[in-house]
């Protein structure tokens, strides 16, 4: 048999009850009919669906509860999936009835939320003041960034806000302590070592790279260099260079390609006295 059209439950009982009573009075129906539930088993299942449809609303309401209270108690700022269970929330809100909601819930909770950027243009005060600024010299904007930063004493935070401070101190720290040729190759991995200490065979190529990356972190010492270096040697030789130099490297498939970034760790950027390959031929002879 098919299943019945029937969205009342009501009327699904009373069918029920029909069919048996047929079923009793024509016993031949029951091999077209088939085997119909009795009466106390088919309340049984109805007691089952109606407890498992309430345990299922309960838990819903218990979990959308828990996300309003959440959103509630959240006095900072909303990131983006916050945001979005926000909004996701607003509209789940919008398609109810206040009279049909029957548990704690004050829709002022939830207005609208505006970013940074909404607030500055729907307030003409703001805007006004943010195209005064735009419409300055960077010699003003400088000055202007410079002492609200200095007047917080978080100048370097301002222009370098996800460096980890503690790693950068310790990085100067031993770069102040022992900032020689020693220390410096004494940074490069054992397995580039024994490959570098083959002659003079890389030194063009050394020579090169440590130019290019010096070059780059004297001028933009907080710039990513991101480099692509066909050969898989060639790509050591950079990974050597960078840890000459006290930079860090990593390299990583992108659209086919084997692309090596170069960072700077710290604030600034201070070149060595003497080159790789330098070091490495004065190493040779000796």
């Amino acid at each position: 048999m098919g299943v019945l059209p029937f969205k009342n439950s009501r009327t699904i009982i009373n069918m029920e009850t029909s069919l048996l009573q047929l079923q009793e009075q024509f016993p031949w129906l029951a091999d077209v009919i088939g085997d119909l539930p009795t009466p106390v088993e088919s309340s049984r299942r109805r007691r089952i669906r109606r407890r498992t449809r309430n345990h299922d609303m309960q838990s819903a309401r218990a979990r959308f509860e828990e996300e309003i209270n959440e959103l509630r108690n959240t006095q900072r700022r909303l990131n983006s999936r916050r945001m979005r269970r926000h909004e996701n929330t607003r509209m789940l809100l919008n398609l109810f009835d206040p009279d049909d909601i029957h548990f704690d819930v004050c829709i002022d909770d939830f207005a609208e939320y505006q970013s940074v950027f909404s607030q500055l243009f729907t307030d003409s005060e703001k805007m006004q003041m943010w195209n005064n600024f735009v419409e300055m010299s960077e010699e003003e904007q400088a000055a202007i960034l410079s002492e609200k930063c200095e007047s917080r004493k978080k100048w370097e935070n301002c222009w370098n806000r996800n460096n980890n401070s503690e790693e950068r101190a310790k990085t100067e720290k031993k770069l102040d302590a022992i900032d020689s040729q020693d220390a410096r190759y004494a940074n490069v991995d054992s397995r580039m070592k024994a490959t570098l200490g083959v002659g003079n065979l890389y030194a063009d190529q050394l020579e090169a790279f440590e130019c290019e990356l010096t070059e780059h972190f004297t001028k933009l010492p907080k710039v990513k260099c991101v480099k692509w270096v066909k050969l898989s040697s060639d790509r050591m030789l950079l990974h050597a260079v960078s840890q000459w130099l006290f930079l860090k490297s990593r390299s990583r498939n992108k659209a086919g390609k084997r692309i090596t970034t170069v960072t700077n760790p710290r604030c600034d950027f201070v070149a060595p006295k003497m080159t790789l390959a330098a070091y490495l031929k004065e190493k040779n002879e000796c």
